[in-house]
């Protein structure tokens, strides 16, 4: 980003997209369960953002001591549980993979994959499908401090949040 383009965002009252340029450019951008981008090293808790040569947006770099201790607890993604809840979630609403495709905001192969547990989701289309199943980001993963997750308030969700 140009000075010139940063004076125009300043003019246009838009501060806070220059803070989240220069946040992506230090390598330690992280986002929250609640989808705010922020710096890891204030941060810990907060999932790195991957690298994106289209963006601009390097390879995250490593936390200090105190933020790998937090990343250890946050040990690993639940594939499985996650595709059960996206599973869950279009059982009860009586939808194809298309159609919820289509309400969440992604392809429907892509969907189709995150339900095989055929990969990782990008932390967006992560978020998207989250919010769709009214789910915090954090529920999905096995943290090992955490006895349960809260899901967040969905005037959709209906049924309990217990046993995907």
């Amino acid at each position: 980003m140009t000075e010139e383009q940063k004076q125009r965002l300043r003019e246009a009252g838009r501060e806070d997209l220059i803070e989240i340029y220069e946040i992506n450019q230090s390598g330690y951008a992280g986002i929250l369960p609640n989808g705010n981008i922020v710096d890891r090293r204030q941060h810990p808790e907060a999932i790195p953002v991957q690298k994106n040569t289209m963006m601009g947006i390097p390879e995250p770099k490593p936390l200090d001591a105190a933020g790998e201790q937090y990343r250890e607890r946050m040990t690993e993604f639940d594939k499985i549980r996650f595709s059960h809840g996206i599973q869950r979630r279009m059982i009860a609403k009586e939808l194809s993979i298309r159609q919820a495709a289509a309400q969440i905001g992604i392809s429907a192969s892509t969907l189709h994959r995150l339900i095989n547990a055929a990969f990782l989701p990008e932390v967006y289309t992560y978020f998207l499908v989250c919010k769709w199943m009214g789910y915090s980001m954090e529920f999905f993963f096995n943290d090992k401090t955490r006895q349960e997750a809260i899901p967040v308030n969905n005037e959709e969700t209906t049924q309990s949040h217990t046993g995907i």
